[in-house]
């Protein structure tokens, strides 16, 4: 009795898990084929149709941008060296605005409309410190409309359009994605210090930028250019490696604010940029017994610099600059640069507890970074350039209008490999290759043209 009792357990055990396995291996009921897949919500639809028509409205204004630049020396098989970028007509008569480094040095500026059209391009004017170049090509293109007073702010949907990887090179199409704004009034430092570009109250974006993005437009969903697209930063984790085309770069594009739209006017008309200098390396944030920021300390005074001669000493606090409240290093730089060259700018700071004003004339920052350094710059008959490395020549880097220098032909851009007969290795040889000439003055370009500036 007691053996049947226990081959009963067994075979009731055995059925039970026999039926527990079919039951493991039969699979998800299907739902009957009548059920239909739930629709997006409408509003997302909205959204996805609105992006649509962005999309269309914004690619015949977007161009790309591809430089070609002759091969450096050490470059055994020659030929030239191409890159490629991004630009935007942002005004009537072909007028494209993008990143001076995308243009920087180019021998020869093509770009690549929406349409397949490729068409010569001519630098008007370009600006290394914020990093802006003005272009012109001789056809009328469907232009953008410039956000001259937008609140961008976090939570913001905005769209990139540009030329990623050289995507949009052999057809013209650009590269549509979207994001949101991350943040508004970033610092980059150090990004670019060695060609003294300052990236400053920059947009940060989620939407994916890529090297060959730069120069395009940065637009809200009203089709308005809120900022031009500039600079990528990938997130450095230990032991983990990094690349160019990670998907979690950080994208900064460079805003439209007063001080942009002046700049980007001059360039327009072709002339210079000039910025203001006074000569002092700002520390850190300097704050007071409550914690309140009173101004940005003084780490070092440039010798016979603005700053020196108006008797600002290491350690002060500089508060205000012309009555602007400081907040941070960024803060100073910029007010610095926007002052006018040559004119009584005010410095409210504190010294050993006690407050006080010096006055300051400020210095044009790029002949006093030239005279402070061997890159050195020339201007003559309208003519600006500066030295062009590692390649060497003189790089035009301006040119005013109505001078005999743009008479003559020459464009912001040029690279002066010969004067007068002579070779040119820099701005300086240049310089004093036609100081003491009075008349016309031959000029052979890297290109192969020569041309003639007259006095």
């Amino acid at each position: 009795m007691e053996a049947f009792v226990k081959n009963m357990l067994f075979m009731v055990l055995g059925a039970v898990l026999a039926v527990g396995g079919m039951a493991l291996l039969t699979p998800a009921p299907v739902p009957p084929a009548s059920q239909p897949v739930q629709p997006f919500h409408s509003d997302v639809l909205a959204l996805q149709s609105q992006f649509r028509e962005l999309s269309d409205r914004l690619a015949p204004a977007v161009v790309a941008v591809v430089t070609r630049r002759g091969g450096a020396p050490e470059n055994l098989l020659g030929g030239e060296i191409e890159g490629s970028g991004t630009g935007f007509a942002f005004a009537p008569g072909g007028l494209i605005l993008t990143n001076e480094h995308v243009v920087h040095g180019a021998e020869r500026i093509e770009v690549i409309l929406s349409d397949g059209r490729h068409l010569p391009a001519t630098m008007i004017g370009g600006d290394v410190r914020s990093d802006l170049a003005v272009l012109r090509v001789e056809a009328e293109v469907p232009y953008l409309e410039v956000c001259e007073v937008c609140d961008v702010k976090p939570g913001d949907w905005v769209a990139a359009v540009g030329n990623p990887l050289g995507l949009a090179n052999a057809d013209g199409r650009p590269v549509f994605s979207v994001g949101l704004v991350g943040r508004s009034g970033v610092s980059l430092p150090g990004l670019g210090q060695s060609d003294d570009r300052h990236y400053s109250n920059m947009i940060q974006t989620s939407a994916p930028l890529l090297p060959g993005s730069s120069g395009g437009p940065l637009v809200n969903l009203q089709g308005r250019v809120v900022g031009v697209n500039a600079a990528i930063r990938r997130p450095v984790v230990a032991h983990l490696p990094s690349s160019p085309m990670s998907l979690d770069n950080m994208g900064f594009a460079i805003p439209f604010t007063p001080r942009t739209l002046a700049i980007i006017d001059k360039l327009r008309q072709g002339e210079p940029i000039r910025y203001g200098y006074l000569g002092v390396q700002p520390g850190g944030v300097a704050k007071d017994g409550q914690g309140v920021i009173r101004g940005v300390a003084v780490e070092y005074v440039e010798p016979d610099s603005p700053a020196d001669r108006a008797g600002i000493h290491v350690g002060d606090v500089i508060t205000h600059f012309n009555g602007a409240p400081i907040q941070n290093a960024d803060d100073l730089i910029r007010l610095i640069g926007a002052g006018v060259v040559g004119e009584s700018s005010r410095v409210d700071l504190v010294r050993s507890g006690r407050s006080q004003s010096l006055t300051v004339l400020l210095a044009d920052r790029r002949v006093e970074l030239n005279r402070r350094s061997p890159n050195g710059y020339v201007d003559w008959r309208g003519l600006r350039v500066e030295n062009f490395l590692p390649q060497g020549g003189a790089l035009v880097t301006g040119v005013a209008p109505g001078s005999p220098a743009q008479e003559a032909g020459l464009h912001a851009g040029d690279l002066i490999v010969r004067a007068a007969g002579r070779p040119v290795y820099s701005a300086e040889q240049f310089g004093r290759t036609i100081a003491d000439l009075q008349g016309p003055v031959e000029i052979q370009l890297r290109s192969g043209r020569e041309l003639i500036i007259e006095p």
